[in-house]
């Protein structure tokens, strides 16, 4: 609720203060809205990284999940504040649980991940700007383009071995699950 109304003040504002705006006000609120809960999630991810004494690897956590959704997708709440708070929460969660009971399953989380990618990316693509308005044809070579560049991040990790980076390309790939799929004809 919060990311709302501040995205439909900061829209209203940039309208009233610069009247030569010619994107809508639903398009500005939509990109403040998108990018508030950016910041929010970041930043309530590192402050709790900070608390826990892990912020590089929560650091790190946001980075790779949030790389990894760009491109796949996946499960949307529907309250943006909500969604700040459950994504910082997870990645704040990452570092601990890579530390003690997930230490030493890299590459099988890593497997797992990049099986789970390439059999279920990518999810919400009307959401990115690369498809709106686009016939069929171009919705198609776009999700193959999309699901080659997850499963290439996902994979990446056998190179760097991460526990980290592993967790969340996991956690990532499981909110592919609840997926609605875009449909191609």
């Amino acid at each position: 609720m919060l990311t709302i109304v501040a995205s439909e003040k900061l829209a209203y504002l940039t309208k009233e203060w610069n009247p030569a705006e010619t994107r809508s006000f639903d398009v500005l609120r939509y990109q403040y809205a998108v990018t508030l809960n950016f910041v929010s999630y970041v930043g309530l991810a590192a402050i709790g990284g900070l608390l826990t004494g892990h912020f590089a690897e929560t650091m790190l956590a946001a980075g790779s999940f949030t790389l990894l959704r760009v491109f796949s997708g996946g499960f949307h709440f529907r309250s943006l504040d909500v969604c700040a708070i459950v994504t910082a929460a997870i990645f704040v969660a990452i570092p601990l649980l890579v530390a003690g009971p997930l230490a030493g399953y890299t590459a099988l989380l890593t497997a797992t991940a990049a099986v789970l990618v390439a059999t279920r990316a990518p999810t919400n693509l009307q959401n990115t700007q690369w498809v709106r308005g686009s016939d069929c044809t171009r919705l198609a070579t776009v999700k193959r383009a999309y699901k080659a560049i997850a499963v290439a991040i996902v994979l990446t990790n056998f190179i760097v071995d991460s526990d980290v980076m592993a967790l969340a390309f996991i956690t990532q790939a499981l909110l592919l699950l609840p997926r609605r799929e875009v449909s191609v004809q």
